[in-house]
């Protein structure tokens, strides 16, 4: 599956939702639970890379 985060609300949410699983513990996340933190992590990185370095925000696919 591929995360997109296209806008400011997107990104607030996926910070949103990697604090959610950091507040549960890594013991309570199910294998589904952590390769969707991973992805999302990854999303979240590649945003804020891209968004830093353009002005213009532009979505950005990882």
């Amino acid at each position: 599956m591929e995360f997109v985060i296209q806008s400011k609300a997107e990104y607030d949410a996926a910070l949103e939702t990697i604090n959610e699983m950091m507040r549960r513990g890594e013991d309570k996340l199910t294998e589904a639970d952590r390769s969707s933190f991973f992805r999302i992590a990854v999303a979240i990185e590649r945003f804020e890379d891209y968004f830093l370095e353009r002005t213009v925000f532009s979505p950005y696919t990882c």
